[in-house]
């Protein structure tokens, strides 16, 4: 199977588009569970929680998936607003797919996004002495990097 979308937890965005071109760009696209739409989301505009249009069979199913994300990766849900850190999550890993398959045109093998900072920053590296090289004089303490498609697949 190709790796196409971002996923967590078998959840994916797809046909996701920009609707507003801001200081924070806003985006909107269709919901897939398990390869399966079952509906939508679209951010607000105003800094609010993301909306979420949902069948309502698969409401659930979201949620303990979103769950289950959370409480893998140490956080427990305190508010609704919260869930919207799982789509800011999806679609980072989504725009940071796209940009990962087009390294090999530009001679790249991996792709770092560093956190360390309030904002995220993302370098392209051409080989491992340059990861090594850049984890160490950028002194990056929150990172992650994709070696693969594997990678933007989190379970």
């Amino acid at each position: 199977m190709a790796i196409e979308h971002g996923e967590i937890m078998g959840i994916q965005i797809r046909d996701m588009v920009l609707v507003a071109d801001q200081e924070d760009p806003i985006y909107r696209g269709d919901l897939y569970l398990d390869g399966v739409k079952i509906g939508s989301f679209e951010e607000d505009q105003d800094g609010g929680p993301t909306a979420i249009y949902v069948d309502s069979d698969a409401s659930d199913s979201l949620r303990e998936r979103m769950d289950s994300f959370f409480a893998k990766e140490g956080f427990s849900v305190q508010e609704e607003e919260d869930y919207d850190l799982f789509f800011i999550r999806l679609i980072e890993l989504e725009q940071l797919l796209q940009v990962f398959l087009e390294l090999p045109e530009r001679g790249m093998a991996y792709l770092v996004a560093d956190y360390t900072d309030e904002e995220m920053v993302v370098y392209e590296v051409e080989n491992d002495m340059g990861l090594d090289q850049l984890i160490l004089e950028g002194r990056m303490e929150d990172y992650d990097v994709y070696r693969s498609l594997e990678d933007f697949v989190i379970s």
